[in-house]
Parts: structure tokens; C-alpha cells; sequence
């Protein structure tokens, strides 16, 4: 058991050659943004904020350049959070959701009924391609809240609209 657990650490281990190459992963990251004219602020070295304004809404995409991982994560979080009483309903609803989504997830955190919309990507054996990747990660999540933003926003303002109704406005 002790042996596979090493064999196992060391796996995982980063390379001097892998941890510059994951180094790459921010700037990729600041780079699309500054190309794209987004404006952001970077609260930790590999996180960046950025709010997101579209014709269906506003809210904060946060970017995490994981580094130890080679992950590129992009989050919208919406700025209505669900309820207490609506959560598990909500919880319903964004099941619904996912269904039909191809890439990414809607989530909802039960503690505080805070709702995003996360998408990610490995980047570990292509860390060139973190650019164009950044391009599309970013710009598939931004357009998939936009997609469902009106829904959720009524969904999660209403008294008692349903997962159910709430799914059915968008097909």
C-alpha cells in the first residue's frame, strides 16, 4: 500500500521543466483579458475578477490560473443569490439546467445560495494553448449565463415559479 502511495506522490511531483511551462498560465490569462480590452483586478497573483456586463445582465466572472493543477477555471457568479426556502427548488432547477448544457455546470452553494456557472479546462500536456483556450473558455461561459440569465433571475426573484416552468422557458 505504502509503495503505491509513493509511486502515486510521484506522479503528481512537478518537474522544474512542468512548473515553468505552468508558470505560463497566468499570463495567458492577463494577456487575453488586456487583448480583449477587459478591464480586471487580480486580488492574488493567479485570480482575476472581472466584471462582465451583457444585454441580459451584469455580474463578476472570476479567472483562477491554477498552476499547480495546469487548470484554467472560469466562474460567473450571479449576483441574485437563491433564498433558504428556495434552495432545494433551485438546486432542481440548475440539475435541469445542466442537463442541456454540453460544457460547464451551473452549482449553487447551500450554505449561502450563492449561484455560478463553471467552466474549466486541463491545460497540463498543451500549456501553448492556454491562450486560444482562455478565449474559449471565457467566452462560452459568458454567453451560457447570458443564455439563462433571464430565467434564473425570475426563477430566483418569484415566489413559487417551479424548477419545472422555470426550465420550460428555455426550449
Amino acid at each position: 500500500m505504502f509503495g503505491r502511495m509513493h509511486d502515486l506522490r510521484r506522479l503528481f511531483d512537478l518537474s522544474r521543466e512542468q512548473a515553468g511551462l505552468r508558470s505560463q498560465l497566468a499570463g495567458a490569462v492577463a494577456e487575453f483579458l488586456e487583448a480583449e480590452g477587459l478591464k480586471y483586478h487580480r486580488p492574488k497573483d493567479n485570480v482575476f475578477m472581472v466584471p462582465v456586463a451583457t444585454d441580459a445582465g451584469a455580474w463578476q466572472v472570476i479567472i483562477h490560473a491554477d498552476e499547480q493543477r495546469s487548470f484554467l477555471v472560469v466562474l460567473s457568479s450571479l449576483p441574485v443569490r437563491a433564498g433558504t426556502a428556495r434552495r432545494a427548488e433551485t438546486a432542481a432547477l440548475l440539475n435541469r439546467l445542466n442537463w442541456k448544457v454540453a460544457i460547464g455546470n451551473f452549482e449553487m452553494d447551500p450554505a449561502d445560495g450563492e449561484i455560478r456557472y463553471r467552466t474549466a479546462v486541463d491545460v497540463e500536456h498543451a500549456p501553448e494553448a492556454a491562450l486560444p483556450l482562455m478565449k474559449h473558455l471565457f467566452g462560452h461561459n459568458v454567453t451560457t449565463v447570458a443564455r439563462h440569465w433571464q430565467v434564473l433571475v425570475s426563477f430566483l426573484t418569484s415566489d413559487g415559479m417551479s424548477a419545472e416552468e422555470a426550465a420550460r422557458q428555455l426550449t
